[in-house]
């Protein structure tokens, strides 16, 4: 019962950049050819990067959160 709490937090957390990354490339893909006629295919490139990055590194912390509220209740 003591990981309901936590990890729904950590969901919830991990959703939202879930949301923004697949915003961002649902975008990228849809207005492919506005962005190829305007040359914005480094702009654009480097906008999903960094939803990306930005991504791994919440769920790098949820993950490790994840463990320590695991290995706290173990111990």
């Amino acid at each position: 019962m003591l990981y309901v709490i936590p990890f729904a937090v950590l969901n919830e957390i991990t959703d939202k950049c879930v949301k923004v990354t697949r915003g961002i490339h649902t975008d990228c893909l849809l207005n492919y050819e506005t962005v190829k006629y305007f040359n914005g295919e480094q702009h654009e490139s480097a906008r999903y990067e960094d939803a990306i990055r930005h991504y791994q590194a919440v769920e790098y912390q949820v993950l490790g959160m994840c463990n320590r509220c695991i290995n706290s209740n173990w111990s």
